[in-house]
């Protein structure tokens, strides 16, 4: 293990000595292990000062204030778990093996440069589903809260770095064209122009006649707000050759009755009193190589989940990450109206 003195502390030790090694330790954050270097937790800068406030006593020994629920990670390309200490904007995670002893630690670092990776952005769709707010205004550009849907997307990825922004058009396409060139000069995004509907994927094989287009590229639907941080995901796509990632969303149903099990013979199995299913959705935001682009045929009509299928037929590398954030889908009018009370 990296016994780095500012960073790891004994539980048995008192809450004066923590604070005394906070003060010149630049991640304000301590590992609290055990005589045997098992995880005990961690204590921040932040959890001190809280006690301090409350005027709580800090004759105490570190074991007792550590946060034993703190994010740890088995392995240091854990992409969910690191990317869940960078939404939190925890600095510092404990690394442990098999026997939860801590064997190092991971730091996590913000992006200190400009993303150049693109991201594309599918806003062609029709709007049905919100129709009549959809037939003079194309969807992204109806609000949310006091920012267009647009707006949002935009500044999600702008405040994590990324800087080429492209925009597949198709219905009322003019509208957001104008709407860049006259009302929002928050990014100078280049267009896709979808003459006939080509599907959530189709528009992408558009891309090879346009010039700096870096790889891979992240695909949002135009209709998604989401707080996740994307930049990591990108990376470990990047660093492991990941022809596609698509980001997912758990959901949950509860069934209200008990469920029956029975056998072909309809012989009684068993019985779950209102038992909760736990699945994968499709979150509509996805990361892609140029290999896994160049599977689309020319004016090709097609979705990305059967994208992803053709790729996964020809043994190319894809993976699902689920998402932790918030997420929602304002394509539909109550998540659209839930959505604004929540930014408003």
């Amino acid at each position: 293990m990296n016994k780095n003195q500012n960073l790891f502390i004994n539980k048995d030790q008192m809450l004066k000595e923590a604070i005394k090694i906070l003060e010149n330790n630049y991640n304000k954050i301590l590992i609290v292990i055990d005589s045997k270097n098992k995880l005990v937790g961690t204590i921040t800068d932040g959890d001190i000062r809280r006690r301090l406030i409350r005027n709580d006593n800090i004759n105490i020994s570190c074991g007792e204030l550590a946060n034993k629920n703190c994010i740890y990670t088995y392995s240091k390309q854990d992409v969910q778990k690191l990317t869940l200490a960078k939404r939190k904007r925890i600095t510092i995670i404990p690394l442990l093996d098999k026997n939860k002893k801590v064997i190092d630690y991971v730091e996590i670092e913000s992006p200190q440069r400009e993303i150049k990776n693109s991201v594309v952005i599918m806003a062609g769709g029709f709007g049905k589903r919100l129709r009549p707010l959809t037939n003079n205004i194309p969807k992204p550009l109806l609000k949310v809260g006091n920012k267009t849907i647009l707006r949002r997307i935009t500044d999600k990825f702008s405040n994590e770095g990324f800087i080429n922004f492209i925009i597949s058009v198709g219905y009322l396409s003019k509208k957001i064209i104008n709407y860049y060139k006259k009302e929002d000069k928050s990014i100078n995004p280049k267009f896709i122009n979808e003459e006939t509907p080509l599907g959530t994927a189709g528009p992408l094989e558009f891309l090879s006649k346009i010039n700096d287009i870096v790889y891979p590229i992240v695909v949002t639907n135009g209709d998604i707000i989401c707080d996740e941080y994307i930049w990591p995901i990108l990376e470990y796509a990047e660093e492991n050759n990941i022809d596609g990632i698509m980001l997912c969303r758990e959901e949950c149903n509860n069934v209200p009755y008990g469920v029956v099990e029975t056998d072909h013979d309809s012989n009684f199995l068993s019985i779950t009193e209102k038992p909760e299913y736990k699945y994968l959705v499709n979150g509509g935001i996805y990361i892609l190589s140029s290999r896994l682009i160049s599977l689309i045929k020319k004016e090709e009509n097609i979705d990305m989940p059967s994208l992803f299928l053709r790729a996964k037929l020809k043994n190319y590398v894809i993976k699902v990450f689920n998402l932790k954030g918030y997420w929602i889908d304002v394509g539909r009018l109550d998540n659209l109206q839930s959505a604004d009370q929540k930014f408003n």
